[in-house]
């Protein structure tokens, strides 16, 4: 009878941790099946296509190795029905520490009553490798940083690929003209990349180069600004800027701030893009698209 496992994870992207769960794996199952999963509500780094072809590229020479049948697929949804549509009697899932534990025998029990023929193993991860996660490399690679010690040489050219978007990027904020909103998406399209990535970018912004920039005019789909301080600091600045904003953080009215796209706009030098104030009688700063005349 053959073994079948299903490893699943988002993969974004494929780290060594992630491969060294995948040897490991491969060599307890007669065939792997890696499902990297699609959540609709939330914008990876690289696109499904990438991560597909990046996971095919890392498992070729495990595939050698080690005799296993693997391949890599994409799903949505819970991952016990994808381990179960795909054939898999064993969910594959890696640990790194305690807190790992804790969440997948949880995550375990559930998937147990929702398809109790499907057994989950687990996998400890080896000390090299155990203190990588997929987030915090995106987030040196966005910064600048040097990755090569958590990914191989092929994802690390990858990342780096990704990089020179950030120059990019805030030329493409200083077009947004005051009063006007871009969304992640237009600036993912006009980057060529995702909006998940534009929203790490964004994310990473230091302080300088946030003073320099209309960062705030950044918003995600359907207008959300954002959470937290960052929300405050965005709303702030965008009734500044004569943008109505909902108490709860969305832009109202988002078809007609929205830019449609930024090809077409001048870059502005800074102190274009900032709004024009006023002092007002109370001592307070009103911008002038505040009071029409």
């Amino acid at each position: 009878m053959t073994r079948t496992g299903f490893y699943s994870g988002s993969f974004d992207p494929v780290t060594l941790g992630h491969t060294d769960v995948i040897r490991r794996a491969a060599e307890i199952v007669d065939k792997l099946v890696i499902g990297i999963g699609i959540n609709p509500g939330k914008a990876p780094m690289f696109s499904d296509d990438e991560r597909v072809a990046m996971l095919e590229a890392e498992v070729k020479p495990i595939t050698k190795e080690t005799g296993a049948r693997i391949s890599v697929v994409t799903f949505s949804g819970l991952a016990v029905d994808a381990a179960r549509a795909h054939g898999a009697t064993i969910i594959i899932r890696g640990l790194r520490d305690g807190t790992d534990f804790d969440y997948e025998m949880q995550m375990s029990g559930m998937n147990g009553e929702m398809a109790p023929e499907i057994q989950t193993v687990y996998v400890s991860a080896s000390p090299a490798v155990r203190h990588i996660a997929a987030n915090l490399v995106r987030a040196i690679a966005a910064m600048g940083g040097d990755a090569s010690a958590f990914v191989s040489k092929d994802v690390l050219k990858r990342l780096k690929s990704k990089a020179p978007k950030k120059a990019k990027l805030l030329a493409a904020l200083r077009k947004v003209p005051p009063g006007r909103v871009v969304t992640y998406e237009v600036l993912a399209a006009h980057l060529e990349t995702t909006p998940r990535h534009v929203e790490t970018l964004l994310g990473n912004l230091s302080d300088d180069e946030r003073e320099g920039v209309p960062w705030h005019r950044a918003v995600a789909k359907g207008g959300a600004i954002g959470w937290g301080p960052v929300r405050d600091a965005k709303f702030q600045k965008l009734v500044r800027d004569g943008v109505a904003v909902s108490p709860a953080g969305i832009v109202q009215d988002l078809a007609r701030a929205a830019v449609a796209g930024l090809a077409s706009l001048p870059v502005l030098t800074q102190e274009q893009s900032q709004p024009l104030v006023l002092p007002t009688k109370l001592g307070r700063a009103r911008g002038i698209k505040d009071r029409p005349r």
